[in-house]
């Protein structure tokens, strides 16, 4: 088998080197597309544990290679210069989507339902050896308030998990483009890289994406939306369940149904209670506020908390967990400026604090939380 890759690609090198038309390219890239789909086909297909982990080597193997070769050939090809900016960059640019992650669990405050949920549907089911399994149907939808750790669960999920299992961070801007056709090749191109082994994938801002149809969409959306539910379909079969989807979103409201349809495992993110935000407040101080004996003495988790509280009653609105992380770099800044202009208190005060959260406004309000609690999967 190594042999026949290493012709296949060295055919396909030639025949692109010397390719005079985008047909003589495409011709020597069908090459490189065949050993891939050869190598992709076998590790899905075989029981034989051994060849499946031989053919997944090979695979990274020709998508590294393929890679390499096509970044230097064009540099001298003006011709497959043109495929290699479009058609070829399928080949290996899913590995680009992978998240990497130090985070776990233990690093976020509360939403103690939530991360039960989520490790026991991807983390303790693979883990532990239980005199039972569940089947799982469909996806999971994570939804609620911006900047209230959607995002950052997923990433902590990616930390709990062995490392052999992928987790795909899957943004917009990685799957949308303006060339016809080349929206939905993107979004397989990640579920067939996904198909390989174990894998998570996560549509940020999933509503962006998939939202409702309707006589007003345009050609392409509902393309991208079909082929995407076909993807969906395919992960959660019986015949391949190596995939979870995850989705999360701010506007559950606007995502379309036959995708909500698909993630019924249905997770509220909310913004942090009391506990959580004194708790949040004294984290994120000791990880953006450097050096030692720098607050005054009456700078304390809870001291910034009753300024925040009062801040949300008269605004009837309520801090983010990102909320809180700004107002922290804003007393920061407020410090340095203060003392600049002063020469005095080279440390950060109290009222550092209040002009922050003047500044800051909570940005979730009781109509969004209200929306949320109405808000019901399909």
């Amino acid at each position: 088998m190594d042999r026949l890759q290493r012709l296949l690609f060295n055919n396909a090198k030639n025949n692109l080197l010397g390719a005079k038309t985008a047909q003589d390219s495409k011709i020597a890239m069908s090459l490189f597309y065949q050993a891939k789909d050869g190598f992709a086909n076998c590790a899905i297909s075989t029981d034989d544990f051994a060849l499946k982990e031989t053919c997944r080597t090979y695979l990274k193997e020709a998508q590294e290679l393929s890679w390499n070769i096509f970044k230097q050939i064009s540099e001298h090809n003006p011709v497959s210069q043109e495929l290699f900016n479009s058609d070829l960059s399928d080949i290996c640019w899913t590995e680009g989507c992978i998240l990497s992650s130090y985070s776990t669990f233990d690093d976020i405050i509360g939403m103690d339902s939530v991360k039960d949920m989520l490790l026991a549907r991807i983390v303790y089911s693979s883990s532990h050896e239980l005199s039972f399994k569940v089947e799982s149907q469909g996806g999971i939808l994570m939804y609620g308030p911006p900047g209230c750790g959607k995002t950052y669960l997923v990433c902590a999920a990616a930390g709990e998990i062995d490392s052999d299992i992928k987790v795909y961070d899957v943004k917009i801007s990685d799957v949308i483009s303006k060339w016809v056709g080349d929206s939905e090749k993107s979004i397989k191109a990640i579920f067939d890289s996904a198909k390989l082994q174990k894998s998570i994938i996560f549509l940020d801002e999933i509503d962006a994406l998939t939202k409702k149809r309707d006589a007003s969409e345009s050609e392409a959306s509902l393309r991208f939306i079909s082929t995407l539910l076909v993807e969906m379909d395919g992960a959660s079969s019986k015949d391949n369940n190596n995939i979870t989807i995850i989705g999360s979103t701010n506007r559950p409201d606007m995502i379309d149904d036959a995708i909500l349809s698909r993630l019924p495992m249905q997770l509220y993110v909310g913004p942090p209670d009391k506990d959580a935000k004194i708790s949040i407040i004294n984290n994120e101080i000791k990880k953006t506020i450097i050096g030692e004996d720098c607050f005054a003495s009456d700078v304390n988790p809870k001291s910034i908390y009753h300024i925040m509280a009062k801040k949300e009653n008269n605004f009837c609105s309520l801090y983010s967990g990102r909320d809180i992380k700004n107002i922290i770099s804003a007393a920061g800044y407020n410090a340095i400026i203060r003392y600049v202009n002063t020469k005095e208190n080279d440390y950060i005060i109290l009222d550092d604090f209040r002009k922050a959260i003047d500044t800051v406004n909570p940005a979730i309000t009781k109509e969004n939380l209200e929306n949320y609690k109405n808000f019901k999967m399909v």
